[in-house]
């Protein structure tokens, strides 16, 4: 068992997600043979240019024949194309918003990732990652390009490391499914896939391009190794996004060249010295690099005292969200006293104050120290503001550490019968992901306190299971900053309505005269 935990720990972090067989081929788009892909672009054409964004969520993981996880690893970014139409040779795409999760642990990614495609007619016939390391895990865009592709009328043939697979696909309403028409594998591996791709309706078309599109794909595979049986299990979901503007420029080949692998990440780290020490703390407030944040809080740590750390947060008001993240990255025990200590200095501001709570309850398997600081600052009424984010924070903590989850859920059940306190209490609970009170939100969706009634609205909203309950009460009482929260979310989240909710939605849009209410409705209708 130990010899199977050592070997997927050697691709938890990049293998999982490009994993295995059948989305690790390697540079089809490249081969002047590979088929091509189709593009799905829209949203509107201004000065002979087309633009377009999605949302991509990826979730791979790899479990025991008894459903335990060896390794999990959550990817996600927002990806915006500028396609250029004419006879431009290649046209400009940018990543951002980009987080990676892997085991529980947040890997560095890079703020953006800007890369070049090209197409003729509607389909991609080359993408160009500006020398990223094919160890990076951003290097899986190109298979993301692959799962978005797809012709009426032809088959496609998709080419990895294993062999080739050709589809064919087929639209029924604004569906399109594909199958499986011919494969050549290297492999007997058994594998199952699910892959459904939604077109819908845009307000600005262009002739033979396709409306905004979202995509469900899941794949599971089984392998055997020695006696042991294991399988890994990968899901994309797809969603447009509005359209977000990002300057173009000439970028060289080797331009993502410099992004440092997961591997790279764990080279030597940076020497923090007190010559250094302002100049490292200028460039973390710019970058937010945690490897830096890190070794900047292991120096404050073991060379200033309490005194000499308050001291710089008052004298250095446009650097303490640095220090303060960066006593949050040492993720230590001194480091959760010394927040812990700061939270009671009350001569310090309250948007620092605010600070040190949140980074509280981010210390990652904190012990009751955080727990008992952020409570009872969030049991002290007489500062309602520092008592609101001290009570979300708490909710935060249930995620990075487990250890006091029983403690966060007693105090949050408790919140719950705090009117004063009630409002907050909901974001909180969404904050922890708690099933069990997450489940008891529903009741307060028709709440006489209009606060409680938006703000579960809002921790609902994100929430698939809870998607009737929560259009039911929208539609039922509207109010425009309800609607707002409610769009807000939904835009973030990871589902589709279902027709019955869509269908009350467009009713909805249509009796309503409410002109910044339609307007919010619109953007997820597509009217």
């Amino acid at each position: 068992m130990k010899k199977i935990t050592i070997t997927l720990a050697s691709f938890s972090l990049l293998g999982i997600l490009v994993f295995v067989a059948n989305l690790s081929f390697k540079q089809a788009y490249q081969s002047p043979d590979a088929e091509a892909v189709r593009t799905a672009d829209y949203k509107y054409v201004k000065n002979q240019e087309h633009v377009s964004g999605y949302r991509v969520h990826i979730q791979s993981a790899v479990l025991s024949d008894k459903g335990t996880a060896f390794a999990h690893s959550d990817l996600t970014w927002k990806m915006y194309f500028h396609q250029a139409l004419g006879n431009a040779s290649r046209s400009a795409a940018l990543l951002t918003d980009i987080e990676f999760v892997s085991d529980n642990k947040a890997q560095y990614m890079p703020q953006q990732l800007p890369f070049y495609f090209s197409y003729d007619g509607q389909q991609f016939v080359h993408s160009d990652l500006l020398g990223l390391a094919q160890s990076h895990p951003l290097s899986v865009l190109p298979k993301i390009l692959d799962l978005m592709s797809y012709s009426l009328t032809e088959t496609l043939t998709f080419n990895d490391a294993l062999g080739s697979t050709t589809y064919r696909f087929e639209q029924e309403g604004n569906a399109i499914g594909r199958e499986i028409v011919r494969q050549q594998r290297q492999t007997n591996n058994k594998a199952q896939e699910s892959w459904l791709l939604t077109l819908k309706n845009a307000d600005h078309t262009m002739i033979n391009q396709p409306g905004p599109l979202t995509l469900e794909y899941s794949h599971t595979q089984t392998l055997q190794q020695n006696t042991q049986q294991y399988q890994i299990v990968q899901t994309v979901k797809i969603q447009p996004v509005e359209y977000q503007p990002f300057a173009l420029a000439n970028w060289s080949a080797s331009h993502n060249a410099s992004v440092p692998s997961l591997d790279n990440n764990q080279s030597a780290p940076i020497a923090i010295t007190a010559e250094n020490f302002m100049a490292q703390l200028e460039l973390l407030t710019g970058s937010l690099d945690p490897m830096l944040a890190k070794e900047i809080g292991k120096f404050m740590l073991e060379n200033y005292d309490h005194s000499t750390i308050k001291a710089y947060l008052m004298e250095h008001a446009g650097l303490n969200s640095a220090l303060i993240y960066s006593l949050q990255k040492a993720q230590t025990p001194e480091a959760e006293q010394t927040l812990a200590d700061l939270l009671i200095e009350r001569d310090l501001d309250h948007p620092t104050l605010q600070k040190v709570a949140m980074a509280l309850g981010r210390i990652e398997n904190a012990s009751n120290i955080a727990f008992t600081s952020l409570q009872a600052v969030a049991d002290d009424h007489s500062d309602q503001t520092l008592s609101g984010v001290a009570l979300l924070s708490i909710g935060t903590m249930n995620k990075f550490s487990p250890a006091q989850s029983q403690q966060v859920a007693r105090l949050l059940e408790r919140k719950l019968s705090e009117p004063q306190q009630l409002p907050t209490a909901i974001l909180a609970i969404a904050n922890s992901k708690n099933p069990a009170l997450v489940n008891k939100l529903p009741e307060y969706l028709n709440h006489t306190d209009g606060q409680v009634r938006r703000n579960t609205i809002k921790s609902l909203a994100n929430n698939e299971a809870y998607q009737d309950q929560v259009v039911t009460s929208l539609t039922g009482a509207p109010d425009v900053n309800t609607v707002d929260a409610f769009v807000r979310t939904y835009q973030r989240a990871d589902y589709a309505l279902s027709e019955e909710n869509i269908g009350k939605l467009t009713a909805f849009y249509q009796a309503t005269t409410h002109p910044i209410i339609k307007k919010r409705l619109a953007s997820i209708l597509q009217h």
